[in-house]
């Protein structure tokens, strides 16, 4: 039940942060760099994506922080292939231990939704940390006549699990999103 619930949460996040049609606010222009990005190492692998849009058919992925959650995700000709997501309630600037019993925040990492043996998460076992070394307070309800978008900044590793209960190491993860809470 819980792998239901994380995949259709992470469906509804990648539509989360689009420009709303009443606003002046032009979320795709984002902030003074107007780019943003995630990479990481999975298993020795490298994984990035890089853009200057935010979920939207050009973009091939975002990168994007909507209430408790810092989405990370890229496509591939229009299809989702990876998925990160770090639920950390009422997250500020500092380090969070994700650990494997919590149900309030957990870190998983999706590389397929339709192949369950790549779907990891801490909701399986291990443990992420995941640390937060900035917050643009430039965001989408403090700054509503506001033309950009602030950003989150920050890094994960750690070990995590498949559904299958096989360890995966991530290391060396970074993070640029839109703070578009």
């Amino acid at each position: 039940m819980k792998k239901l619930l994380l995949i259709q949460f992470i469906i509804f996040t990648f539509v989360g942060c689009k420009k709303d049609d009443n606003s002046s606010r032009n979320v795709s222009t984002g902030s003074a760099s107007a780019v943003y990005s995630f990479s990481f190492n999975f298993d020795g692998t490298s994984y990035s994506w890089s853009g200057n849009q935010l979920a939207n058919g050009a973009s091939s992925g975002q990168a994007t922080s909507v209430g408790d959650n810092i989405v990370l995700q890229k496509a591939t000709n229009g299809v989702v292939g990876i998925t990160v997501t770090a639920v950390i309630p009422n997250f500020s600037v500092g380090t969070y231990n994700v650990q494997e019993l919590s149900q309030s925040e957990y870190f998983s990492l999706i590389f397929d939704p339709n192949n369950m043996s790549e779907i990891c998460s801490t909701l399986n076992g291990g443990s992420m940390q995941v640390a937060i070394s900035s917050i643009d307070p430039n965001d989408l309800s403090s700054n509503p006549g506001s033309n950009s978008v602030g950003k989150i900044k920050g890094t994960f590793s750690g070990t995590i699990k498949d559904v299958l209960g096989n360890n995966h190491v991530v290391s060396n993860g970074v993070f640029e999103v839109a703070n578009c809470n």
